[in-house]
């Protein structure tokens, strides 16, 4: 049947480009089709909709958003993907055909709206292409309040706009709410997995949900596109979102805010490596985008001042899956420290005595305590003694503290100290605290014991393993639980073995029950150690006797041995962790965390003559013990950090399975290094995650050297260090060199990450890098022998002891810190008469640490100091070029206390239009910043406003050139010199200058104020891709230059780029009746179009009327145009008219170009 009341829709579509990269073809097993239908509630068993409360089973929500009220409690909490079908209010209310109104709970009046109105609620419909396809992508959507849908690759790349959010608000009433929005766009697709994602926002009233009835079909006919079946286009997806948590609550409520610009990191747990990284948007929200289904965990990296509830979540991924996880953050400001300590029985303090930090003694959230040891000598005796420094939470050092001195036949020398807090009192009544260690005395290593009580005094001291002629060292010490014996490894050693020990105290007599280890075969004679032991609590499940591990050394190799409650071996395992017997390892320490145990330790390879260096590194392994097997190995890793060796010294676990590790860095590598040296090694701490992924290393940077003995896990996992600093020192007065080592006791808190502040200078970020070889291990045998040992008591006593601290960093303690706001540098403009752009300084330095020197910087250009001049208080430091130069004291080693007015004076030279921009660096005495600030400095030419300024432009489009406009100005002059030449520069990205040469001669130069040029003319061109098709602003600098080369600012101009054609407006058709082909209701259509060639892409004609569909068509005859043309055969209700590949949509008149006729 035919009718003359047929309604035709034309389209003229804008060009769309794409850039997508091919992805791996669907799954031969896939079956594809030509027609994807992707409405909404669709049930894919039936062919027809879900029912009203049921789960959508193939849209997915992938994100939660925040609301601005509490979650209602008549409604299902948003839990992705799930996605439920609701009842609509009304009957065209988010109601299309062929589809249900979906949500993110399951009611219609949700009530709370988004906490950020322009956060949508994301909803995702997954599909794949097979091959190549140009594809159609139509349909209509509703939404209440308002909603947009968009395609993307499976990784998140953008790749079209099906229908942008709408925004004002549809009213009811009008044909989008009533119809919805329709969206119809043609696309060719490379293979792979794509998903369509449905942004929804709810922002007014109580009412919420969406809808979307579409298809996407495959124009050529050929089955191409696939629906998400798991063999063809399965992927999963984690989303996260991250909340400033106000009042750390782990709820978004008042006063929260969404977190942008953080980074996570994807790791893939089947291997433990690091998969992705990603940051969040705008609205705090990040994504992980088509992964395989499997075992992830997600990990923020941190910003200082934050602290992380959680900081690392782990993820089980199903096959088309979606996870959403959320990443809350408190404010928090650790207090953090750094210093050497120094003191002495009287007062004041003097540092001329050997004091080393050895233990931690405890640290809570107000107190930190230490241990060190000394070699101040007294009227008691000369020998080493050991005392206790404390600190408050904000990091004042208390001024008042215990030493203990203990005596012994002969002199003794306190090697190194371990100390563990008992529940019960050990042998003395008033004792909290064990404190052990090894002295050598006479030639002989000892280990002794003692309690300490509450106040730091010494309550009792015995020499455990009192024995002429053999050595014991201690290298750890614990306490078991629950019975509060204390259990330590070390080395039995005698003239030609060394051997691995372990002991434990049964009584106060000093009853050792103790062990060393003969290795391999009974009587073998290896070398070895033991260097740590752990209690394993709970018992491992492959080694269920076992109560205590070791590790340590033999030969080459480290190890780990299991032992029963009696100090009975359990199992034996050695490891040559790089499979090279020429590397000599030793575990230094092991840790359990939860079935599993961790080793750290050393490994060295020592070089085999020179120039080779010797190699120091540290390794780490870690072990799982599940039933029925001996044990498994989870990581291997080696670890090399940059600037020299390494070697590790302590390790801990933290609350988080974060394994943190101290020891000494920068170790000189050669193969022969002089006693006599100076010694330049630095501490360095280090984090790995569970899987042995380095988190962060960083190297302290104190006095010439630092080495540490403890580590200890404080408050909100927090790093607290203590060991040794010193200065180098060669005797001026000895013609031998031979440099010392000048020892004070050093001590760090760091926040759980290491970090003293963000980017303070008193430490350093290192490179690591992590090699993983296949290591060989094997078990051995282990022959336990007796040691002949017995404890001797002796006296002790305690007194008085007055620390120092020099800090090296303005942590958050008062006292004897540095805080940068008690130095300051106040600017004021300096009337020199003899030139302009000079200004003075009030100098500020109310510092409690001395500071050495002060300098000047400025950033690189052509701008350098002039006329220097100081008060008398300050002579230039070293050399001085024309944009740095430093001050010091005239009168002294440190620079002067309190205030100088009008202290530093200087001018700036060639200072041009960009303002002088002065680094102050505030310096001790070994060169390091303490402190610094930045200035920008004005440089006044008398004027209030830029030298120049434009008047009187205009812009018009290019009369040839369709992407270039033309913009003619008048310049003035507002300086009280003549301007010689104008710059224009920083236009708008996309656009460029063009036509002229910049910066613009002024000829003749305008030598008046107010004084106005002839007509300039500069081209602007469009360089986006995209032609202007509505008023468009751009903005750029112009900047004048008078005889001085000064001006006092720059003139930002904006002006509007008009479309140079509206497609609505010079473009179209005329109808024509045409008797081309011999059947009735023909017509052909003349074609014009006045736009660039880049305007347009094609013509679409579509049929609306229902029942009538397409007959014949063609392009017109005789006009040439199949050479140019294509008509494309949609469907019988649409056909296209486009150029030929490689074409552009012409600019003229086209008569006849269509002729189709209707049935």
């Amino acid at each position: 049947m035919k009718t003359p009341f047929t309604i035709i829709a034309l389209f003229f579509s804008g060009l769309i480009s794409l850039s997508l990269s091919a992805q791996t073809n669907c799954n031969p097993n896939c079956t594809a089709d030509t027609v994807l239908n992707f409405s909404t509630g669709l049930d894919p068993s039936t062919g027809g909709l879900i029912n009203v409360g049921q789960t959508d089973p193939l849209w997915s929500l992938v994100n939660v958003a925040p609301i601005n009220q509490a979650w209602p409690g008549w409604a299902v909490n948003a839990n992705p993907p799930d996605v439920y079908a609701i009842q609509p209010l009304y009957n065209i209310w988010n109601v299309l055909p062929g589809s249900r109104t979906l949500s993110f709970t399951n009611i219609t009046s949700f009530g709370p709206n988004n906490f950020n109105s322009n956060q949508p609620w994301r909803f995702r419909r997954d599909f794949c292409i097979c091959d190549t396809s140009e594809v159609t992508i139509s349909g209509r959507i509703k939404a209440d309040d308002t909603g947009g849908l968009y395609l993307y690759e499976a990784n998140g790349t953008p790749v079209s706009t099906l229908v942008p959010i709408v925004n004002p608000v549809p009213s009811p009433g009008t044909q989008i709410f009533n119809q919805g929005v329709p969206f119809n766009q043609v696309l060719t697709l490379p293979p792979g997995k794509y998903f369509l994602e449905f942004e929804l926002l709810n922002t007014n009233g109580s009412a919420t949900g969406f809808a979307v009835s579409g298809q996407i079909t495959q124009n050529d006919g050929v089955p191409t596109v696939d629906d998400e079946d798991p063999l063809c286009c399965a992927t999963s997806v984690i989303s996260g979102q991250k909340i400033l948590d106000a009042n750390c609550n782990l709820t978004f409520d008042a006063g929260d805010q969404t977190g942008a610009g953080w980074t996570f990191e994807l790791i893939d747990n089947a291997t433990g490596l690091p998969v992705a990284t990603t940051t969040s948007n705008v609205f705090g929200e990040f994504f992980f985008n088509n992964l395989a289904s499997g075992n992830y965990t997600v990990r923020e990296v941190p910003q200082w001042g934050w602290f992380g509830l959680p900081t690392s979540q782990v993820v089980s991924l199903g096959v088309n899956d979606v996870q959403f996880v959320q990443f809350f953050n408190c404010e928090y400001q650790p207090n953090v420290w750094s210093g050497c300590v120094y003191g002495d029985t009287i007062q004041p303090t003097q540092n001329s005595y050997q004091e080393r930090g050895q233990s931690i003694l405890f640290a809570t959230d107000d107190t930190v305590a230490t241990l060190f040891s000394t070699n101040i000598s007294s009227p008691d005796n000369s020998n080493h003694r050991i005392g206790r420094t404390t600190w408050d939470g904000t990091g004042v050092l208390s001024g008042t503290q215990r030493l203990n001195r203990f005596e012994e036949i002969g002199g003794h020398v306190v090697q190194n100290v371990y100390s563990g807090h008992t529940n019960n009192p050990l042998c003395s009544p008033s004792g909290e605290y064990v404190v052990m260690g090894t002295m050598s005395n006479a030639g002989n290593q000892d280990v002794f014991f003692s309690e300490m009580n509450s106040n730091g005094d010494l309550v009792g001291f015995a020499d455990v393993t009192n024995t002429d002629f053999q050595d014991e060292v201690i290298n750890e010490m614990i306490i078991d639980w629950p019975m509060s014996r204390v259990v330590w490894v070390g080395t039995h050693k005698t003239a030609t073995t060394e051997r691995p020990a372990v002991y434990r105290i049964i009584s106060c007599n000093y009853d050792i029950q103790n062990e060393y280890l003969l290795i391999g075969s009974s009587g073998a004679m290896d070398f070895g150690s033991g260097q740590s032991i752990v209690q394993l609590i709970p018992a491992l499940p492959a080694w269920p006797d076992a109560v205590y591990a070791m590790t340590g050394s033999i030969g080459h190799e480290s190890y780990i041995i299991l032992l029963d409650d009696n100090l009975n071996i359990v199992s034996t395992f050695k490891f040559d962790v790089d499979n090279d017997p020429t590397t000599s390892e030793t575990g230094i320490r092991i840790r359990q965390d939860g079935s599993q145990l961790v080793v750290v330790g050393n490994s060295v390879k020592l070089s085999t003559g020179p120039p080779f260096p010797n190699k120091y590194r540290v390794f780490m392994q870690k072990f799982d013990f599940p039933p029925g097997t001996q044990l498994v190995r989870t990581a291997n890793n080696i670890y090399d950090i940059s600037g020299g060796g390494e070697s590790v010294v302590d390790m801990e676990i933290n609350g988080y399975s974060e394994i943190i590790l101290t020891g000494k860095s920068a170790i000189d590598e050669a193969t022969f290094v002089p006693i006599f040296a100076p010694n330049y090694e630095r501490t360095f701490t280090m984090a790995l995650d569970e899987f042995g992924n380095v988190l962060w290393t960083r190297q302290a940077n104190i006095q010439e050297g630092s080495a540490p003995k403890d580590l200890y896990i404080g408050f909100n996992d927090e790093v607290i260090v203590t060991g040794s600093c010193w200065i180098n020192y060669d005797d001026p007065g000895d013609p031998i060199i031979n440099n010392v080592q000048l020892y004070d006791q050093w001590i760090l808190k760091a926040d759980r990450y290491g970090r003293l502040d963000y980017q303070n200078i008193c430490q350093d970020d290192l490179a690591t890098t992590v090699t993983s070889p296949q290591e060989l291990w094997t078990d051995f045998i282990a022959d336990p022998q007796v040691i002949p040992d017995n404890g001797t008591s002796y006296d002790y006593g305690s007194r008085d002891y007055f620390p120092e601290a020099e800090y090296c960093y303005n942590g958050g303690g008062s006292g004897g810190n540095l805080d940068c706001m008690d130095v300051d540098l106040i600017s004021a403009v300096w009337n020199n008469p003899n030139q302009d752009c000079c200004y003075e300084l009030d100098y500020v330095n109310n510092s409690p640490v001395p500071l050495a020197e002060l300098c000047f910087d400025l950033s690189p250009g052509t701008v350098i100091f002039d006329q220097v001049t100081l008060d008398p208080a300050f002579n230039i430091s070293g050399s001085t070029t024309g944009n740095r130069f430093c001050v010091k004291s005239a009168i002294g080693v440190n620079l002067p206390s309190g205030t100088v007015a009008d202290a530093i004076r200087f001018c700036f030279v060639n200072s041009g239009t960009a303002p002088p921009v002065v680094t102050y660096e505030w310096r001790d005495a070994f060169g390091n910043i303490l402190c610094d600030d930045v200035e920008e400095f004005v440089c006044d030419t008398g004027t209030d406003q830029p030298c120049v300024d434009i008047i009187n432009d205009t812009i018009y489009c290019h009369p040839v050139f369709d992407d270039f406009y033309v913009f003619e100005f008048d310049v003035k002059n507002l300086s009280v010199d003549p301007v010689q030449e104008v710059n224009l520069y920083g236009l708008t990205s996309g656009f460029a200058f063009s036509g002229f040469i910049n910066p613009i001669n002024l000829s003749p130069p305008l030598n008046n104020f107010c004084d106005v040029s002839g007509r300039y003319t500069a081209l602007i061109g469009n360089f986006t891709g995209s032609p202007i098709t509505v008023p468009t602003d751009v903005c750029f600098f112009a900047s004048g230059k008078d005889s001085t080369g000064c001006c006092n600012d720059v003139e930002q101009i904006c002006v509007t780029l008009p479309p140079c054609c509206d497609p609505c407006e010079n473009a179209g058709v005329m109808v024509n009746t045409t008797v081309t082909f011999p059947e009735e209701c023909c017509y052909s259509l003349d074609v014009y179009n006045n736009c660039p060639d880049d305007q347009l892409s094609y013509i679409e004609t579509k049929v609306l009327t229902p029942g009538v569909v397409f007959g014949s068509h063609n392009l017109g005859i005789g006009y040439g145009y199949t050479s140019y043309w294509d008509n494309i055969f949609v469907n019988d209700r649409c056909l296209e008219w486009k150029p030929q590949s490689g074409n552009t949509f012409p600019m003229g008149n086209f008569p006849e170009l269509i002729n189709f006729c209707l049935d």
